[in-house]
């Protein structure tokens, strides 16, 4: 009885998450809105650079006739204007504007009764993620970490990497879902980037955390992947640890990274329903970052105080936002520690879900609210995009 419970309960609190997702719409009607969001800019942001291109998208009539062409010239607006506004608390404004656009072309539903929509879709979206990781795979490779600082930079979905003086780690990195045969446009630039990782931790098996063709690169260089037990299925009914490529842990202790002594973690058994997601509390050179997964299980909280410190929060922007970022504040601060703690959210955009739960940056700004009172600085970053810590300034 208690576990009908248990699974009652988690699942209202994922149906809870999911109410202000984005219906199922032509493609048109996304267009027509994306016109009202790129006019916005040119109105808010009258003087910056990229207005000048907006009108022309504004004023170009074959986008009208035209449902899906629309798509990319949006899209590279967007990025234009993110590009020359990294991450800055003076660029707040100009750059929830842009992911805001960015927002519309990701959110056209691909599996639509429209002429060649989904063909259409996977061509740009992996436009869009090859781009990101062609700058990922060069920033990450030559970037420096100097002692008492992180390099933090988001992949895609809840995949970042966390590159300090000594190491190089990594949460959830898949290629994008969803994009068909376009999908092997990324594979070159994604092994290059697996390179420089040392290990990398799993939140949980769903295939936008997990993906073997990303864990196998890593595992097949013999550096460790580390992730909560196997799920269950059919001919194996329990949760397991067959598969003896992988690390697994669950208990809730710490533990040396296998054959990385001085990289530790500390993990917290959650949930996504009744999936096992693990929360690692990852500490390198001394400075401690904790990655929640999908998470849906408030007793987890009951267990942050026994973490510790914890200077960087990754949290899916779809659940306990922000309650994880204040729990953090509120148990893992540390005595005596001035630096600041910082929040950083993720899960935005999974392209393997329907646009109805494609989680936007427009949810995320709506779920966090006004970010002045939050007890740390907090983050909302594109693809590709990577930031200092303790700095809190773009990555270059």
């Amino acid at each position: 009885m208690k576990k009908l419970l248990l699974f009652f309960c988690l699942l209202f609190a994922f149906a809870e998450a999911h109410v202000s997702n984005w219906p199922l719409r032509p493609s048109a009607d996304l267009r027509d809105d994306a016109m009202k969001q790129i006019k916005a800019f040119t109105e808010s942001f009258p003087q910056d650079a990229a207005v000048a291109r907006a009108k022309e998208i504004l004023a170009d009539e074959t986008l009208q006739k035209d449902m899906h062409a629309w798509m990319r010239p949006t899209m590279d607006l967007a990025l234009d204007i993110l590009d020359r506004h990294p991450v800055s608390p003076d660029n707040e404004a100009i750059r929830k504007a842009a992911l805001i656009i960015l927002d519309y072309p990701i959110h056209v539903n691909n599996k639509a009764d429209e002429p060649d929509v989904n063909e259409k879709w996977q061509s740009l979206i992996a436009y869009y993620q090859q781009r990101a990781l062609k700058k990922l795979a060069e920033v990450v490779k030559k970037t420096e970490v100097p002692a008492g600082k992180l390099a933090i930079w988001k992949v895609y979905n809840m995949g970042y990497i966390i590159k300090s003086e000594h190491h190089c780690i990594a949460w959830d990195i898949v290629r994008t879902n969803g994009l068909g045969q376009h999908v092997n446009e990324l594979n070159e630039p994604m092994a290059e980037l697996l390179k420089e990782i040392e290990c990398m931790f799993i939140s949980h098996w769903h295939g936008d955390h997990l993906q073997m063709w990303c864990a196998w690169r890593i595992l097949k260089d013999g550096k460790p992947v580390f992730t909560p037990e196997i799920p269950p299925r059919k001919e194996a009914p329990a949760p397991n640890r067959e598969d003896k490529r992988f690390t697994y842990v669950w208990e809730s202790k710490e533990v040396p990274a296998e054959g990385y002594k001085d990289i530790k973690f500390k993990v917290i058994p959650g949930h996504q329903v009744e999936l096992l997601c693990s929360l690692f509390a990852v500490t390198i050179d001394g400075l401690t970052i904790m990655q929640t997964g999908d998470n849906q299980d408030r007793t987890v909280f009951d267990h942050f105080a026994e973490l510790g410190r914890v200077d960087v929060l990754i949290g899916t922007c779809w659940s306990f936002i922000p309650r994880n970022c204040l729990e953090v504040a509120k148990s893992c601060k540390g005595e005596g520690i001035e630096r600041p703690q910082f929040y950083i959210t993720g899960h935005e955009n999974e392209m393997g879900h329907p646009p109805t739960n494609r989680e936007s940056f427009m949810e995320s700004y709506k779920r966090i609210g006004d970010r002045s009172k939050l007890p740390m600085p907090s983050f909302i970053l594109n693809i590709g995009e990577g930031i200092w810590y303790p700095d809190g300034k773009a990555i270059q």
